[in-house]
């Protein structure tokens, strides 16, 4: 069944159950410039609409599951999803009440140039950083409302204040993570129930731990729910620690927009490093969730962050108290 019939007869179910009006088709713009295929559940009583993207579920349905148990789970999964409606648009509006659920985020800013029109944004390198407002977050949901212009001027308030208050409840809510990718692997492989390897408790390791660190391994940085996490690295302090029990100048691969990976500088071979960053995002990561074709390396010496390849003057100007 063609992609297009697929969600019209979606729509056709779900206004069977619902009755008609309550399920709505729409194109949703998404990070980099991608749009998605969703239904919109608008029930009564509710002032947030979960929206359910189609694109996998044709893709099931293609693979021969019955589309009434597609269907089944399109109504579940708008149960699941039901606790954001109780999102309280007076707490978003008013900015003494909301300024605790913004966060940040890191996105490309070349494949995000429309969407940067209408947000307020720190340039970072070829990255940018942007704001959002957390509605939910739990296992099964994460709601959130990226902060446009609009918003910041209604809370007339500017993107320094919202990065100063999204540094602080982006770390302190969401913590940070660091672990040997090969642990990671493990867990994924394994037939352990518990396979070998820790997380490595970044913020609470001392000198006396380096030996902890082997140097020549990978590392994934990321946020305690591993969601948007790759912003770990607009904090100096994380690095500069990060910098000391890997034994010096080390490079940030971008994984994608939810973690990155840390490797010793040590004996790499860039080229290598780049071809594998241009690999696993074209082979690899989905095309919304594409951080970066870019390698950067941290500088021990001076506590710099920097664009493989950009020259040093430019670099400079990149310094983390710029932000």
């Amino acid at each position: 069944m063609r992609y297009e019939k697929f969600c019209n007869n979606v729509k056709d179910a779900l206004d069977g159950f619902y009755g008609p009006g309550v399920a709505e088709l729409k194109r949703v713009k998404k990070n980099n410039g991608v749009a998605r295929c969703s239904v919109v559940i608008k029930k009564n009583g509710s002032n947030v609409c979960p929206a359910i993207y189609l694109e996998e579920l044709h893709e099931s349905y293609e693979n021969g599951e019955i589309f009434s148990n597609i269907i089944s789970k399109i109504i579940e999964t708008a149960d699941i999803k039901d606790p954001v409606a109780y999102f309280d648009a007076g707490n978003f509006m008013d900015f003494d009440r909301a300024k605790d659920k913004i966060f940040f985020k890191l996105i490309n800013r070349e494949m995000n140039r429309e969407l940067l029109k209408d947000v307020p944004y720190i340039a970072y390198m070829d990255m940018a950083v942007v704001f959002y407002y957390q509605v939910s977050s739990s296992e099964s949901t994460n709601a959130s409302i990226l902060i446009t212009n609009t918003h910041a001027g209604n809370w007339k308030t500017d993107k320094d204040s919202l990065f100063e208050y999204a540094k602080k409840n982006t770390k302190e809510k969401l913590g940070i993570f660091l672990q040997d990718i090969m642990f990671i692997v493990n867990e994924v492989f394994s037939s352990e129930e518990d396979p070998k390897g820790t997380e490595i408790d970044i913020a609470g390791l001392s000198d006396s731990d380096a030996c902890r660190i082997d140097s020549r391994g990978m590392y994934v940085l990321s946020n305690k729910r591993r969601f948007l996490g790759a912003c770990a690295i607009l904090y100096p302090e994380i690095l500069e620690k990060c910098c000391r029990f890997m034994g010096g100048d080390f490079y940030i691969l971008p994984s994608s927009i939810h973690e990155v990976i840390m490797i010793s500088a040590e004996n790499a071979d860039t080229e290598a490093l780049i071809n594998m960053v241009r690999e696993v995002n074209d082979t690899q990561v989905a095309d919304e969730e594409i951080l970066s074709y870019s390698v950067y390396r941290y500088d021990a010496s001076d506590k710099r962050l920097s664009m493989l390849g950009e020259d040093r003057k430019q670099a400079a100007k990149l310094k983390f108290t710029s932000l």
